[in-house]
């Protein structure tokens, strides 16, 4: 059920693939968007520990006592569900927005959020591509994307709150999202066809600038990525 997303580099500076498999959302009876894990407890749960058993993918130099990420993934009639425990020793995170959120390097272009501590999130339901980019910190959204499938009716900007909710905890924080089926204009016993990609950058590298990074290409992430199945 793993695979590290595909992405040719003039798009991102990740480009790795395995074989992929189906990814299976199960039913959340009750959902609050809380950034509490109370709805999640007996949701199956991917994760990254360094050195440990773990059962999604990481590339690039991610230590020890660096970062450690567990999410799990759940859908409701309102939507799709996200629950991230996100924690990281070091912090490399920088305000993106819309007009700045492309970064040019030797001819190609890429989203600058690849160079930074971010999480993106790809979901295509029926041929309809939604991108939404977060960020550390309390006011999480960076941007986000939809596109039909017919390629029209694009548009970028900020998630339609309530969106997420990031609570901090002792070690980290939570980060609870949603993509409301609204967006797609399906109820979800309409999809036929849900692709899912997570990716979450580790970048320990706050005092580089953004030239240093990319003549670098020094990518640190994790990722998992899908067909996607929602169980009734």
């Amino acid at each position: 059920m793993i695979l590290i997303h595909l992405i040719l580099f003039f798009l991102s500076p990740i480009s790795a693939a395995q074989t992929q498999d189906r990814w299976e959302i199960p039913p959340l009876e009750e959902f609050a968007l809380d950034g509490q894990d109370t709805e999640w407890s007996d949701v199956p749960a991917y994760y990254y520990r360094f050195n440990q058993s773990t059962n999604i993918q990481a590339a690039g130099a991610i230590g020890e006592n660096d970062l450690q990420i567990s999410f799990k993934t759940g859908w409701s009639e309102k939507g799709l569900h996200f629950f991230f425990d996100w924690q990281d020793d070091i912090s490399d995170e920088h305000r993106i927005g819309l007009d700045s959120a492309r970064v040019e390097h030797n001819g190609r272009s890429m989203d600058r959020m690849y160079f930074y501590d971010n999480l993106k999130i790809v979901a295509s339901v029926d041929g309809q591509r939604v991108v939404a980019w977060f960020a550390p910190r309390e006011d999480a959204v960076q941007w986000y994307s939809y596109r039909a499938p017919d390629g029209q009716g694009q548009q970028s900007g900020h998630m339609p709150a309530p969106a997420y909710r990031l609570t901090p905890h002792e070690d980290g924080f939570y980060l609870e999202t949603q993509l409301d089926w609204e967006i797609f204009k399906l109820k979800p016993e309409e999809v036929k066809a849900l692709q899912l990609t997570i990716i979450l950058v580790d970048s320990d590298l706050p005092d580089m600038s953004i030239t240093d990074k990319l003549n670098a290409r020094q990518v640190s992430y994790v990722s998992k990525s899908g067909e996607a199945e929602l169980i009734k």
